[in-house]
């Protein structure tokens, strides 16, 4: 047997009804004694079932066709798998069993959501000196956003200051997939001693 997993939409929004369509086919060269069964799980449960009449095969002949059915599902954020399995009971004779198993992982994410890339190399300033820090900004919602940042500088060392073209962190937008890179100057005191260390607060806002 072989089978497919489908849905729609194919990038639902939290809680948003999606319709998970199953496809089998007979890929072996003779009709099934009997219907076969299928049973479709999400996230190890089932949540639907059906039986086929007898199954003409696909090959030699091409004289077969898919069967299908559709269940209603929601889900909540994150990765959800799909499996279908067919002929769970074993009643149909087969030379192979290894594809009467099928698995589909659905995403739901945030239609506008963005993450921060920022090295774990920390930026070193010299006393009396300045450094361009440029964290990555990266859109990973369903639909582009257009964002702001909002930076917290409150637990700066004594004397450190920073700079930014506020018009160049502000109503960016970003596609899906894609980064914005901010640039923010950061300047260190001619007191700055070896031991300071500067940190930043990043917030993106949409």
């Amino acid at each position: 047997m072989v089978e497919s997993i489908e849905f729609n939409p194919s990038a639902p929004e939290p809680g948003e009804v999606v319709t998970v369509t199953a496809f089998f086919e007979n890929a072996g060269t003779t009709e099934t004694e009997e219907g076969v069964d299928a049973v479709l799980y999400a996230d190890g449960s089932e949540i639907g079932r059906y039986r086929s009449d007898n199954m003409q095969p696909i090959n030699p002949t091409n004289s077969g066709t898919f069967e299908s059915f559709d269940v209603e599902w929601t889900g909540d954020l994150g990765e959800h798998e799909f499996e279908l399995k067919l002929d769970p009971y074993r009643n149909i004779s087969q030379t192979r069993y290894d594809n009467d198993v099928q698995k589909k992982i659905l995403s739901i994410v945030p239609t506008y959501n963005a993450t921060f890339e920022i090295s774990t190399d920390p930026l070193r300033v010299d006393p009396g000196e300045s450094a361009v820090s440029k964290p990555t900004v990266r859109s990973t919602g369903r639909l582009a956003g257009t964002w702001s940042l909002e930076i917290d500088s409150t637990n700066l060392p004594e004397g450190w200051s920073w700079s930014v073209d506020s018009n160049s962190i502000t109503g960016v937008e970003i596609a899906v997939g894609e980064s914005w890179n901010p640039e923010i100057t950061i300047i260190a005191p001619s007191t700055a001693l070896g031991s300071d260390s500067a940190i930043f607060n990043f917030r993106a806002i949409s």
